[in-house]
């Protein structure tokens, strides 16, 4: 069971990049994993810029995407993009 944001966020990635092993060109998981990696280096503090949260879109991609193909993904990812917007 995911106790913290960095947890969550760490747990998606590592469920994003397994992903990707399988669908390597295709679902976004590109974008996806790079907003990810952002997330966590604010969560970390190896980053202080938080101008790109407003660019989030994890959950939109989960939704046209990752869904079809791997719903509980989708499902973290939403929890994901729900944290970021309240970061």
């Amino acid at each position: 069971m995911v106790t913290n944001r960095l947890e969550r966020f760490q747990t998606a990635l590592d469920a994003c990049v397994r992903l990707k092993d399988k669908y390597p060109e295709g679902l976004g998981l590109t974008s996806i994993i790079k907003q990810i990696e952002y997330l966590i280096s604010l969560e970390t503090g190896r980053s202080t810029d938080r101008s790109r949260l407003k660019d989030i879109v994890i959950g939109v991609h989960a939704a046209k995407e990752i869904e079809p193909v791997d719903a509980k993904l989708a499902e973290l990812l939403y929890l994901v993009d729900n944290e970021a917007q309240r970061m």
